[in-house]
């Protein structure tokens, strides 16, 4: 099973939607969409959720009024200004400012602290014409994204050996954080979505950089390409250097706007030049990924 990574660095570039169109393509594979924070393949590609569950990310401090006696130590040493005394002279816990650290559990002279786990979103298995959908959602302010993505990673990898896919495709997150590298672990292959503008050309140095660092294989795509053929020219130029393979573009078209306000993948909006497109692009990436 191949494993390949759609990657931007910054939102924007049309990303999700290019990983859906090359989804559309094949039609045989897994789909996992690793942007937790702000999960968008789920929205392009029409599905049925057949399976909900509960994600628990990370524990928090709970006190326990009536063993507490009021001795303030754990409000003292909580370096975050999570448990404060109220009015009424108790002390409670905000558990968007804990960080779950256990200090107060482990220091508490009465024991009146303990860690719990608390819900942080939930994470979904969905059935598409082009393969099952493996998605999530994490609940705001949670800081988890890394193992969710984790999480998601593993029920993929299950769903793709039981049903014999060959593939599994996955939408990454933006930016160059954990949840990226919990997208990148153990993948075949990275796809970076570029624009010929000035903040795509300098994200693509960094996910190249990245992905250089793990030495997976990086190959690129441009899209919007008619955009500024001049930083056309300098993406060109960067991965000529840094030996990262061009595998397609697709060019600038308003119906790829309209497409995605729609709802519905490119491949599908009725131009025949964009759909071409993608299914060069796809082979590209499919013979480079093999090759």
């Amino acid at each position: 099973m191949k494993q390949i990574c759609f990657l931007s660095g910054k939102g924007g570039t049309g990303k999700t939607s290019i990983c859906a169109a090359c989804a559309s393509i094949e039609k045989r594979m897994v789909l996992l969409d690793a942007d937790v924070e702000s999960p968008n393949l789920s929205i392009i590609i029409p599905h049925e959720t057949l399976h909900t569950e509960s994600f628990f990310g990370r524990k928090t401090a709970v006190l326990d009024a009536q063993a507490c006696t009021g001795c303030a130590l754990c409000a003292d040493i909580c370096a975050f200004g999570a448990i404060s005394r109220e009015s009424s002279g108790d002390f409670k816990v905000a558990s968007f400012l804990c960080e779950g650290c256990g200090l107060c559990e482990k220091l508490c002279p009465s024991s009146a602290i303990s860690m719990k786990e608390s819900k942080g979103g939930e994470w979904y298995v969905s059935g598409s014409i082009y393969g099952p959908v493996v998605h999530a959602s994490l609940a705001p302010s949670e800081e988890s994204s890394g193992k969710l993505i984790r999480t998601l990673r593993m029920m993929a990898e299950n769903l793709a050996k039981e049903g014999g896919f060959s593939k599994l495709l996955i939408d990454g997150p933006a930016g160059l954080g954990c949840p990226v590298i919990s997208a990148l672990t153990g993948i075949d292959a990275v796809v970076v979505v570029t624009e010929p503008t000035i903040a795509g050309l300098c994200d693509l140095e960094r996910i190249v950089s990245l992905s250089g660092h793990f030495n997976i294989p990086t190959c690129l795509c441009i899209n919007k390409s008619t955009l500024n053929r001049e930083i056309r020219s300098e993406i060109e130029r960067f991965c000529k250097e840094k030996r990262v393979t061009p595998v397609g573009e697709v060019p600038y078209d308003v119906f790829f706007h309209e497409a995605l306000a729609k709802g519905v993948i490119v491949t599908e909006c009725g131009r025949d030049f964009l759909k071409e497109s993608i299914v060069d692009l796809w082979k590209n990436i499919v013979s480079f990924v093999e090759g």
